[in-house]
């Protein structure tokens, strides 16, 4: 994927949601865990009233996309972003890894 800019973004989502537990090879991948992490810890003190984004490298960007199953695509002219929705100490979350396109 060419891009400019890229993030791994975090929000909260229903429980409801058909999640598998986040892997270990997921968390090894600092960007991951520093997004679930932060989630987590946020989601303690304001449930439901946050989300999270970090800026990515294009190494990052990479080690992401292998990590995660990003299984949820929607893509325009300008971004794309890839999404999963994983279970992560007892609670849902979503991960999304926006991308805007490299201009022609």
């Amino acid at each position: 994927m060419e891009f400019e800019n890229a993030w791994l973004e975090v929000k909260g989502c229903a429980d409801s949601v058909q999640t598998a537990s986040v892997n270990e090879q997921a968390l090894e991948v600092p960007a991951i865990s520093e997004v679930l992490e932060a989630a987590a810890s946020t989601n303690k003190l304001h449930p439901g009233m946050w989300d999270y984004s970090r800026r990515l490298d294009k190494v990052e960007v990479e080690m992401v996309r292998g990590a995660l199953g990003l299984s949820k695509t929607a893509e325009d002219g300008r971004a794309v972003s890839l999404s999963v929705s994983v279970a992560y100490k007892g609670s849902c979350y979503t991960l999304t890894l926006f991308a805007i396109k490299r201009s022609q």
